[in-house]
């Protein structure tokens, strides 16, 4: 039986965290199970850490957040970054954009968020086909930094290969992506948790589709968090 995105009610609330309102915990998407707020908060800032870190974002970057959930990217950088000269997150799933707008847009207008209606057996199954023509809703070289967390991991191969060409095309010169994906097999999925649950890419592919898309892979490595799951970090750079 295919499993689909979690069923969250269209008005879902929020609850406040400090100075932020977070998620309720059914919008919590994370790969290790339901986090706590506190421990959602710190994945937050892990990942908004790690693209400071990595990805060299300060205040003057624009930074585009592919998957964007229920903004869990957006609310760490918040905290570590919160005058981000521009800040789009996109998502397939409805109900968290208008999460997004609601309790993150509406309080700091800068942190914008969009729908995409891409097809994905998943979380969109009745969207757009994603095919070469396809593309975001952004013009070229518009982004310091792009992330996706967790979004090829629920991808098949040849979507993998044309979010990668635009992840170029949107990138300025020199610009960043980092993602996270299960490495293994040839786009095997784990069907014990429905369509494109996690997804497994071999290295090969992903070293191949990077460089075809005209990017440079300069590291991958382990995650550290439970949200995680085994996941792998991947660095590439625009050339």
């Amino acid at each position: 039986m295919a499993a689909s995105a979690p069923a969250v009610k269209p008005g879902a609330r929020a609850i406040r965290h400090g100075s932020l309102w977070i998620p309720p915990p059914g919008m919590r998407f994370c790969g290790g199970g339901t986090l706590s707020s506190s421990e959602y908060v710190a994945s937050a800032d892990r990942d908004a850490g790690w693209l400071v870190r990595e990805c060299g974002v300060t205040e003057e970057s624009t930074v585009l957040d592919i998957g964007c959930g229920s903004g869990r990217l957006a609310i760490g950088l918040l905290g570590t970054c919160p005058a981000l000269r521009g800040y789009w997150g996109v998502d397939v799933h409805a109900v968290s954009v208008k999460w997004c707008l609601r309790w993150i847009t509406k309080y700091h207008p800068p942190f914008k968020f969009c729908l995409t209606g891409f097809q994905n057996d998943r979380y969109n199954p009745d969207g757009t086909t994603i095919d070469s023509e396809v593309q975001l809703p952004f013009r070229d070289e518009l982004f310091d930094v792009i992330f996706l967390y967790s979004v090829f991991t629920h991808m098949i191969r040849r979507h993998v290969v044309r979010y990668l060409q635009e992840i170029r095309r949107m990138l300025k010169p020199g610009g960043k992506a980092m993602f996270t994906v299960y490495l293994g097999g040839h786009g095997k999925t784990d069907q014990a948790g429905g369509d494109l649950y996690r997804v497994r890419h071999t290295g090969e592919f992903l070293r191949e589709s990077i460089a075809h898309a005209g990017l440079r892979m300069e590291k991958a490595r382990p995650c550290a968090g439970r949200e995680f799951a085994d996941q792998t970090a991947v660095l590439a750079e625009r050339t």
